[in-house]
């Protein structure tokens, strides 16, 4: 017999529940090994020093909580499997349902571009604009009382 299976049968050995060819098995290992027998010893050692100690009376209603404890997961057990089932199908419902299209939502415009978007009109005929301060202005006016432009001469 190998030491790992003498030792995995070491604890029901000792207390004399195992018979028949394992009993004798682990017998004949024990006589051999030295490792498993100071094993054996040391399990021996440890029940008789636990069967030194008082017994522990337990406190009222302990039972009872414990009981309370074991019967909980109980209940996990069939509400996990039902959660977990419920994730996927709405995991699918949004992998496999047609997506409609969103359609972004502009920002919001400060009041200085309403004010440019307003004015738009004005800004694209700031050349226009130039232009007619030019005329007003006295010294931008030809002999013949039109606008001179830059890059103009006076004829």
């Amino acid at each position: 017999m190998e030491c790992r299976h003498a030792r995995q049968l070491l604890s029901e050995w000792t207390d004399g529940r195992v018979a028949g060819a394992l009993r004798l098995g682990v017998e004949e290992h024990l006589k051999e090994c030295g490792s498993c027998r100071r094993e054996e010893q040391e399990l021996r050692r440890t029940w008789e020093l636990l069967d030194n100690y008082p017994a522990i009376e337990p406190s009222p209603g302990f039972a009872a909580r414990i009981m309370a404890r074991v019967r909980r997961p109980l209940i996990l057990r069939f509400l996990a499997p039902i959660a977990a089932a419920a994730a996927v199908v709405v995991v699918s419902l949004l992998l496999f349902l047609p997506r409609t299209s969103v359609k972004p939502v502009p920002p919001q415009a400060t009041e200085e571009e309403r004010e440019l978007v307003e004015n738009l009109d004005l800004l694209e005929n700031l050349d226009t604009l130039a232009t007619l301060e030019m005329v007003a202005d006295e010294s931008a006016l030809g002999p013949d009382g039109k606008a001179i432009l830059e890059g103009e001469e006076h004829r």
